[in-house]
């Protein structure tokens, strides 16, 4: 489960610093 929420999350992040 953690992994999901992790992924989530640096999918954002990650979304949010290609921006």
């Amino acid at each position: 489960c953690k992994a999901l929420v992790h992924g989530a999350a640096a999918s954002v992040l990650r979304s949010e610093e290609g921006e």
